[in-house]
This record gives C-alpha cells, structure tokens and sequence, in this order.
C-alpha cells in the first residue's frame, strides 16, 4: 500500500509547488521575478531596484572572481563562459539578471525543487529572449548537485536557511565548484544570545514560530556556517550585516500582524498562512538583533588552510 512521503524536502516542494504563483502575485516582486524580500542598500530609490539589490550583490562577486580562462581549440575564443550556479533559483529572476548584465560570456544554472518554478523560469527567459543555450533549469535538490561542470560562482539568495543539512550545502557546492571560485550567500543567520543587544527580549518562542513557518531548518549562525564551510575548503572573505537595509513594519507588515496572526490557531494548518505567521516571528527576531539579514562571500581554495 502506498504512502504519502513527508520527508522535509517533499514538504518544501509541496510548498513551492501550491504558493509560488501567490508569492509572485502578492509580495511585489514581479517585475524583478523575486521571491525575497526588497532589500534597500546603497543607491536604491524604487522598489524594484530593492527587490534586485541582491541580484546587484551577486554580480559584482562575479566580477570579482574575473574571466574564467581556458586553453581553447583552433578557432574557439580564448574565454570560456563564466558559469553560476543559483542555489534556489526560484523562477528565474536572479539568472536573467545576471546573464544580461555580466561583463562577458556567461552561462547560467538554477536548481529548485519545485517544478512549477522551473516551468516558469524557462517561460520567463524564453519570453524575455535570451537564448536558451545560455541557461538551465533543473529540479533539484542542492544537497545532492546533478553532473554540472565546472562553476564559477555559486550564490543562494534566502535559499541556504531552508536547508536541512547545512553542512551538505558546503560539501555539494565544493565539489562542483573550480579552485578559486566563489560562494555567496544571502540569507538570514541566528545571532547567539551572549552577542544579542542589551536587554534584548526573549524571542525564543518568535525563533520557533519562523523556523516552522518557513520551513528555515538550516537557520544557524555565522560562526557555525564559516566553521562548516572551513571544513570544506571555503574561507570567507567578506561578511555585510544587510539588517539596516530591510524594510520592517511596513503597513503590509502591519495588517498581517494585526488580522492574520491573532489567527493563528485556525490559519496555522494553511501553509501560506503559516508563511505569513512566520515572517512576522522573523521580522520580531530581526528587531530585537537574535537574527541578522547577512552577505557571506567565500572562496573555495582547498589547497590552503580556510
């Protein structure tokens, strides 16, 4: 007799796969293809430049990291493209982006677990025009990486706090991964209780709240994650605290906090609700300084000490 599989990762596509079109249809992100939250750093005036602020950050570590030379065949171009790998491509927002404003050749794959997203990536840049030669899109999950060739660059943007295992991230993105390439993370990571603010209030319970509402299992703290990515050949060489950027209480904020969560008991079993209970648990986090909204950018050498 067959059973209904509810493991973590089938759970979080079932997820995905009911609420992605609710996402792109409520969170204002759909201009961008973003399914994060507008983050309004330096230089940011509209809301669709906050919602693409992280696409921005993920370009200039691209160029960071340089061309991505090779040893070509009679006749080929002396670069080969640059390839990203989007942990968590969502519907394609951050890989076009990228792809029309990277300084040379590039090339680009996304993995999620959710079909309906890789549905509506392809759909996205097929519409938008760019060849398809240039891009994938696979179901996948990133804790266990398809065959994808050497990558330049890898990047999880909100992405690396849904995972169940952390330290399976570090290890699957290594070995797909060229000596000298880069990994950068944008994401949320829980500030331990001796280096939260003065007379900061308890927030376990508000923790709790935004681990199950959504589904954050790989919520930890920098400290953890940089100790888990040293074991694997990354040393981080540049952190950003992006807190300040983040837009709180805003009046949507404001609304679900005063309609939807005082519901909680009844709107709990409705996943898209429970989505709602648990930004505003992470929004209360993020005040009271127990969880930081962060950049991480690592390097993979695994010649040398991290």
């Amino acid at each position: 007799m067959a059973t209904s599989s509810t493991s973590p990762t089938d759970v979080l596509r079932r997820y995905y796969e009911r609420n992605t079109q609710l996402f792109l249809a409520l969170s204002g992100g759909r201009s961008t293809r973003s399914l994060h939250r507008p983050v309004w750093g330096e230089g940011v005036e509209t809301r669709e430049e906050a919602f693409a602020y992280p696409y921005q950050l993920v370009l200039r570590a691209a160029h960071r990291v340089g061309p991505a030379e090779t040893h070509p065949a009679p006749g080929d171009s002396p670069r080969r493209s640059f390839h990203v790998l989007d942990l968590g491509c969502g519907v394609g927002g951050a890989v076009e982006y990228l792809l029309n404003r990277f300084e040379g050749p590039m090339r680009a794959t996304g993995v999620t677990l959710s079909g309906t997203q890789v549905r509506l990536a392809r759909q996205s840049l097929r519409q938008a025009g760019v060849p398809s030669c240039r891009y994938t899109f696979r179901e996948a999950d990133f804790h266990d990486l398809p065959n994808l060739g050497p990558v330049d660059l890898a990047f999880g943007i909100e992405s690396f706090v849904l995972a169940r295992q952390t330290q399976a991230v570090f290890e699957e993105t290594a070995r797909v991964l060229r000596p000298g390439a880069r990994l950068v993370l944008i994401d949320d990571f829980l500030v331990p209780p001796a280096q939260r603010p003065d007379r900061a209030p308890p927030v376990q319970s508000w923790i709790d709240t935004f681990q199950n509402g959504w589904h954050a299992r790989g919520l930890c703290s920098v400290r953890e994650a940089r100790a888990e990515a040293k074991a694997c050949g990354f040393r981080l060489t540049k952190q950003v605290d992006l807190t300040s950027a983040l837009a709180l209480r805003r009046p949507r904020d404001q609304l679900i906090e005063w309609l939807v969560v005082p519901l909680r008991p009844l709107l709990w079993k409705w996943d898209y609700f429970r989505g709602l209970i648990g930004g505003h648990a992470l929004q209360q986090c993020l005040a009271a300084g127990a969880i930081t909204y962060r950049l991480l950018v690592f390097e993979w050498d695994p010649g040398s000490e991290a």
